[in-house]
């Protein structure tokens, strides 16, 4: 039921620099999000995710939202550092069908609100047209509630992830306020499974399906950031 927002690093270099993006994800979620900077090396951010229900039985239903504030330290005129912490919510319902190993389908589904707080620290290499950037984010999740359409109550009330995001943004044009970013991450839970071999039939499939949400959750999505201000630093 964790939908990560991408763990991406805002690329500002220098007070009153902002910059806004959009992506897609190929599961039909979009991500907006924010990053301004009001006063030199002290940057604050914020982003916005949805997605509605595409299908009756393969469907991610989200709505989220996080903010953050942090610093960030140019390195010359091609590296960058920056270190961002914060929080946000989220509400998500899914339901896929897991084929098995005979192919035999079973249909799952699941609810779940919950908040998260989260410490990140990324690094950035600006080259002439194209910027890799490298960002690495803890993050504590607390769930309100977490249920199975069929067992009820999840007994999951928290865990912690390691998320880890490579992002490439490729200028359009030679202005550089237009890019278009390509972010690939994968976030992992480092909190431990639980038992669910020894207990009763209900309370095993009930801690089974708590562990489904330890599993890894990968991210791909492609979309375009914007620059109105740009760093004399780069010319």
């Amino acid at each position: 039921m964790y939908a990560p927002m991408q763990p991406v690093m805002p690329l500002v270099r220098q007070r009153g620099q902002v910059e806004v993006g959009a992506s897609a994800q190929l599961t039909g979620r979009v991500e907006a999000t924010a990053a301004y900077s009001p006063v030199q090396r002290v940057v604050v951010a914020g982003g916005l995710t949805a997605a509605p229900r595409l299908s009756d039985q393969h469907f991610l239903v989200t709505r989220q939202y996080e903010v953050g504030a942090g610093l960030y330290q140019p390195l010359g005129r091609r590296w960058l550092l920056s270190g961002l912490g914060g929080g946000g919510q989220a509400y998500c319902h899914r339901g896929y069908v897991d084929l098995g190993i005979f192919g035999s389908g079973v249909y799952s589904e699941y609810e779940a609100r919950y908040s998260k707080y989260f410490g990140q620290l990324g690094v950035a290499h600006i080259q002439q047209k194209d910027t890799y950037s490298l960002n690495y984010r803890f993050t504590q999740v607390n769930f309100d509630y977490l249920t199975d359409a069929e067992y009820g109550p999840l007994p999951l009330s928290a865990m912690t992830r390691h998320e880890l995001a490579l992002s490439v943004r490729s200028d359009i044009g030679k202005s550089r306020r237009w890019q278009l970013v390509t972010t690939l991450g994968l976030s992992v839970a480092s909190t431990s499974r639980q038992d669910d071999n020894q207990s009763p039939y209900n309370e095993s499939a009930r801690h089974y399906h708590a562990n489904r949400n330890l599993l890894p959750a990968f991210l791909m999505s492609f979309g375009v950031v914007y620059q109105p201000k740009q760093s004399a630093a780069l010319y």
